[in-house]
């Protein structure tokens, strides 16, 4: 009787005990070597390289400053050349985009100095939007890192992604999706909070609303991509409802590869 009672008492401490390291343990997570990663690439010699550089991080919701100052030293060192050259003035674009994804103040001055001086009106665009977009970042970047509520079962990435599609910004659920259906992920808990997602979305969405449809496309697409056929019911769910062309097309492909 001893032994029982003794159990019931160790178990909720154990159980706080877990929560608690766990926490920890996401709080303290280290995104050294993927932030090392990135600064590889923006420094290679192949333009491709560079560009699928800038594009990740724009989604990757990286707080580090290190990677960031790496971003502005490029675009400030580099923005100036070339001005006629769509390939050149689309990277300096996409590193205005990553630059904003820091969301920090700090960085201001840099978009600021090639609103003033660029020769490109579509970098000058560009920079001028990325400015207005830091504050909004901040706050992507806040709900993407937040592991108050971190599921214990998956790594950090994947809660990451769990955040992501759970936010009120489309942006994000598109970006999660994407990243889902290029990365062959296994973890059954990631799929399970996208397949309740997409169940609470998909009659919210306007017929009309492009990025809404093409944000449900991608999240289908990323179901798809599980190869758990327990899920073909919430995408036959789907294409019967939908009005959207489009999303019946990307709904019957995703059920095919299930």
């Amino acid at each position: 009787m001893r032994i029982l009672e003794k159990s019931i008492v160790l178990f909720p401490i154990t159980m706080i005990l877990f929560c608690v390291l766990t926490q920890s343990l996401f709080a303290e997570i280290d995104r050294s070597s993927e932030v090392n990663e990135y600064i590889e690439m923006l420094h290679s010699t192949t333009y491709k390289t560079r560009l699928d550089a800038a594009k990740y991080i724009t989604r990757a919701g990286i707080t580090d400053p290190k990677l960031y100052d790496v971003v502005r030293n490029q675009l400030m060192s580099r923005y100036k050349e070339k001005a006629s050259d769509m390939y050149h003035t689309d990277e300096m674009a996409w590193l205005c985009k990553a630059l904003a994804a820091s969301g920090m103040e700090q960085y201001k001055p840099a978009f600021n100095e090639v609103i003033e001086n660029t020769t490109s009106p579509k970098l000058k665009k560009y920079a001028r939007e990325s400015l207005g977009m830091l504050a909004e970042h901040a706050e992507k970047n806040k709900i993407i890192n937040d592991m108050s509520g971190a599921d214990p079962s998956l790594s950090a990435e994947e809660n990451r992604l769990v955040n992501m599609l759970r936010s009120d910004y489309f942006g994000l659920k598109r970006d999660a999706a994407k990243t889902i259906f290029r990365g062959q992920y296994k973890a059954k808990g990631l799929y399970q909070a996208l397949n309740d997602v997409l169940l609470n979305q998909y009659k919210r969405v306007e017929f009309s609303d492009h990025l809404g449809i093409d944000t449900l496309a991608w999240m289908c697409k990323a179901l798809g991509s599980s190869g758990m056929p327990e899920y073909k019911t919430t995408l036959q769910e789907i294409y019967e409802s939908t009005s959207s062309v489009k999303l019946k097309s990307h709904v019957k492909k995703a059920m095919k590869q299930l």
